[in-house]
């Protein structure tokens, strides 16, 4: 819940809680727990995502973004 509240999605906020529960399945989680989150974090911020831009070789490259008024584009 303060996974999607933060907006870090859908997909990675299952990521990261399948990951904890792997990890802290035998223990109590504690102050580590944040750590944790945050490296797994780190970890899907650094994994290369399909559909990652690619720039032209020759200028211009042209990149469109879009998305609702208020979504943080």
């Amino acid at each position: 819940s303060s996974l999607i509240q933060a907006d870090v999605g859908v997909q990675a906020s299952a990521k990261i809680i399948s990951r904890v529960r792997e990890a802290f399945a035998d223990r109590t989680a504690g102050e580590d727990l944040v750590a944790f989150v945050k490296q797994e974090m780190k970890a899907l911020l650094e994994d290369p995502r399909p559909g990652a831009l690619t720039f032209s070789r020759t200028k211009p490259t042209v990149i469109l973004v879009a998305g609702v008024n208020g979504s943080g584009k």
